[in-house]
């Protein structure tokens, strides 16, 4: 729907328009909620930013859990861009129940511990 009201139909329009990011982003959060609405326990869905500079794009609360997800459309993906992931962390102030995810269009991990 997002692409629609955009008027853009194809990912080479999406590209050329500079929504890549932006349509990939809602996808793979429209997904997630879809997912979300099916699960026996759902999750909180909410998103992370402080208020100047770093972001997380999507982060689900069960409980104590915590998984934050970073969505990158980009041929590449730096430990700058793990930055936001690297202060939610440092803001819930724990390592155990969370985890952190980078999806994107190529097949590479990259750990937040990485500077």
């Amino acid at each position: 729907m997002a692409a629609h009201a955009a008027n853009i139909s194809t990912w080479e329009d999406a590209v050329a328009a500079g929504r890549e990011g932006a349509l990939l982003e809602t996808w793979v959060a429209n997904e997630i909620a879809a997912a979300n609405q099916l699960a026996s326990t759902r999750s909180t869905l909410t998103f992370w930013r402080r208020s100047h500079g770093p972001e997380v794009d999507l982060v689900l609360e069960r409980g104590d859990a915590v998984v934050a997800i970073e969505v990158k459309s980009g041929a590449t993906v730096t430990s700058a861009d793990l930055n936001g992931l690297r202060m939610l962390r440092a803001d819930l102030g724990r390592d155990s129940g969370s985890a952190s995810s980078v999806t994107w269009a190529r097949q590479r991990r990259l750990s937040i511990a990485q500077s």
